[in-house]
């Protein structure tokens, strides 16, 4: 096989050109024409390697190594569990590619999911505010600015493919996997956002993936836990879900799909090996939503990537050779961690399903025609991006830019652009004789005490489990700090205990103010509040930012707005969505706090 890759190699640089970018499919087609079948399956196939035995992967071990030698994978994606700070990852990416490059193998894709906010994957990184932040903002140079940020920082420590930007409209406020990841409610905001953040990465060379095809946002379940269905006619999601893919779909190298059901789309079904009942095909499995709608109806062009196959809404109901020949020939581009290889044992499972798919595709049950055109696509965008040689690694001297001071400013910065103010009955601006309450959740503490550091104030810092009402007796205001997760968070025993005391307060003439940090539609449960604020996410502070070094990760969201209730700030944001009332712990058709509205004041 090495043999074989060396001549792929040697052809591809007799037509190379600008900066290795190959124009000519004709030739690529040749060179696909002297693969095997086993190389052609392997350049399918993204894995993932979060811990060896036990231990996170961190630096390369001689089992990967040999995996990397032996098959020409499409990439590696890599999660939080890899990644201990901005050298080790650099090295850990060059050592991959290297082990790859030994081969004889085009260059891998080297994958993150760095989306901003709330989801980030880089250790010592800039965390930036987030997508529903951003929405918050809604001026699309912030977002192409912020975006260009990320895609810096990623590429400096060698990664090439970043899984972002999510394109889902979080129309759902029942939804507990999109939510904050999302910029609006709008089709809009999101498709015009979008927009910007694929210029973003654009501007630094990297691989952007619009996510999740054809739309998360309408769900009441976690696809990582189980299998979401939306019932809605195509004409339905072509008016609303699909409008920010439809509109985007040119400028983008990759798609990467939804494991949800669409019945009223996709017919065929499948009898689940957990439940033994017949299921419909969800997107990532379904031809008449990948080939059909966004090849045919949509005219995309480029790679489709499966989200995880091993989430649970595909691997609690597929065996694991169905979903490979359901994915490809639904016509997905790129299977995306088919096989856990956390052991030894799982190295050996991931090269018999690499066997056992190439004799799917020799019987004829898997398309060779499918086949042909994803690796075709594939060897394209890396030719694109300079791949097919092997994978040049990065100037090293760029890490020191990764979580750089400037970055930290910049998005504080933004930030501050994103806080949204929805009520204020004189308790915002905090003067410097109020004695002021911050009651937190959760370890919010170093977040807060930075931030009261900015401004040099003083605050006490409590737990809400320790407080009660004479504690406020000894306080003029009081921050509440509020982190709805998912719709559990209406009912439970926190809102019950912020109700209670914030009525205290009210019945005392006292302020209390709400500081919502993850899903905003929490505010709609504290009536008594006397100040709601809204600041999208809830990332805190693992240790306390020192300029002269690298430091840990930390969202910037909170000690932005506590920062901006102690300094008389005004306030720019604009809610990105509409906030519905609640009654009896459910959410309500009537509109609270509609999409757009903020004070400044």
């Amino acid at each position: 096989m090495k043999k074989i890759f060396i001549l792929f190699l040697l052809i591809i640089s007799m037509f190379t050109i600008n900066c290795g970018k190959s124009n000519n499919s004709k030739d690529i087609e040749k060179v696909i024409s002297q693969m095997t079948t086993k190389d052609k399956i392997s350049q399918m196939i993204m894995i993932a390697c979060r811990s060896r035995n036990g231990v996170n992967f961190t630096s390369i071990t001689s089992e990967v190594k040999e995996l990397l030698n032996e098959y020409g994978f499409n990439g590696v994606i890599l999660f939080a569990q890899n990644i201990d700070n901005n050298i080790q990852t650099y090295d850990l990416i060059k050592d991959l590619q290297e082990a790859n490059n030994e081969g004889g193998h085009p260059g891998l894709f080297v994958a993150v999911d760095q989306e901003g906010g709330r989801v980030t994957r880089l250790s010592e990184g800039t965390t930036t505010m987030g997508n529903m932040a951003l929405g918050a903002v809604n001026d699309i140079a912030t977002t192409k600015k912020v975006a260009s940020l990320i895609a810096s920082e990623v590429t400096s420590l060698g990664f090439n493919v970043d899984f972002a930007p999510v394109a889902d409209i979080n129309n759902n406020p029942n939804n507990p996997v999109i939510g904050v990841r999302s910029f609006s409610d709008d089709k809009t905001i999101v498709s015009n956002n979008v927009k910007a953040f694929i210029e973003g990465f654009k501007e630094e060379n990297l691989i952007g993936s619009l996510k999740h095809f054809p739309g998360h946002g309408d769900t009441d379940t976690d696809s990582h836990t189980g299998l979401p269905l939306i019932n809605k006619t195509l004409d339905e999601l072509l008016e609303f879900e699909l409008y920010p893919f439809k509109e985007n779909i040119n400028n983008i190298e990759m798609v990467m799909t939804a494991h949800i059901v669409y019945p009223q789309i996709e017919k065929e079904t499948y009898v689940s090996k957990s439940t033994g009942e017949a299921i419909n095909l969800p997107a990532t499995l379904s031809k008449t939503i990948l080939t059909d709608v966004l090849r045919g109806k949509l005219g995309y062009t480029g790679i489709i990537v499966t989200d995880a196959l091993e989430m649970a809404a595909i691997d609690a109901h597929f065996d694991r050779l169905d979903v490979a020949r359901l994915a490809i020939n639904a016509g997905a581009d790129v299977l995306l961690m088919p096989v856990d290889i956390s052991t030894k044992d799982g190295i050996n499972e991931l090269e018999k399903y690499i066997d056992d798919v190439c004799n799917l595709v020799s019987s004829g049950i898997i398309s060779i025609d499918n086949v042909n055109k994803a690796v075709e696509r594939i060897l394209k965008l890396k030719a694109n991006h300079n791949l097919l040689n092997g994978a040049t690694t990065t100037n090293k001297e760029r890490v020191s830019k990764v979580g750089s001071i400037e970055n930290h400013n910049n998005e504080w910065e933004i930030t501050k652009k994103a806080i949204t103010l929805l009520k204020n009955d004189n308790a915002l601006p905090i003067l410097d004789n109020d004695r002021v309450l911050i009651v937190s959740e959760s370890d919010n503490e170093l977040a807060i005490r930075y931030s009261l550091d900015l401004v040099d104030r003083n605050a006490t810092v409590l737990d809400l489990s320790s407080v009660d009402e004479a504690t406020l007796d000894n306080f003029d205001k009081v921050i509440f700090i509020s982190q709805m997760g998912n719709k559990s968070y209406l009912t439970s025993k926190n809102v019950t205990k912020i109700n209670t005391l914030t009525k205290y307060l009210s019945e005392k003439n006292k302020k209390s103010i709400i500081l919502s940090t993850n899903l905003p539609y929490d505010v709609a449960l504290f009536s008594y509040a006397s100040c709601l604020v809204v600041c999208y996410s809830p990332k805190t502070m693992t240790e306390l930012p020192i300029e002269d070094s690298q430091i840990k990760q930390y969202g910037p969201n909170i000690p932005v707005s506590i920062y901006m209730m102690f300094s008389d700030s005004n306030y720019q944001g604009h809610l990105p969505i509409n906030i519905p009332s609640i009654e009896d712990g459910k959410f309500t058709n009537n509109i609270l706090f509609e999409r757009g509205y903020g004070l400044e004041r």
